[in-house]
């Protein structure tokens, strides 16, 4: 299942997606090569993709980074003005869409925060 919320002005390509065990390993022994926010604790935990390091700074501010470590937000992308997620499964009921979307909708408050 695929979320979108579309933003009322585009930004930047980004994504922020999960470290899995072999971006950890390679983080460690390469460096940083994402766009990293300076956040050591948020920079282990999650990639930075698509933007230079300014940008990624920027757009993940405080409130941002903390609501990803304490998994309050999904992993996104934003490309223009569509921010994106997905989850596995579908939606079997139209009132099940609100809740889906909320979790993204906080990431778009959180922007630039």
């Amino acid at each position: 299942m695929v979320v979108v919320v579309r933003l009322a002005e585009p930004g930047p390509t980004i994504a922020v997606e999960r470290r899995g065990a072999f971006s950890k390993l390679a983080r460690t022994l390469v460096g940083e090569g994402d766009a990293g926010t300076a956040d050591p604790q948020f920079d282990r935990t999650f990639r930075v993709l698509g933007c230079d390091p300014m940008t990624a700074q920027r757009l993940l501010g405080p409130a941002l980074r903390a609501a990803h470590l304490a998994g309050q937000v999904p992993p996104w992308s934003l490309q223009q003005t569509e921010l994106m997620t997905y989850y596995p499964g579908n939606i079997d009921r139209p009132e099940q869409i609100p809740r889906c979307a909320a979790p993204l909708v906080r990431v778009a408050d959180l922007l630039g925060r």
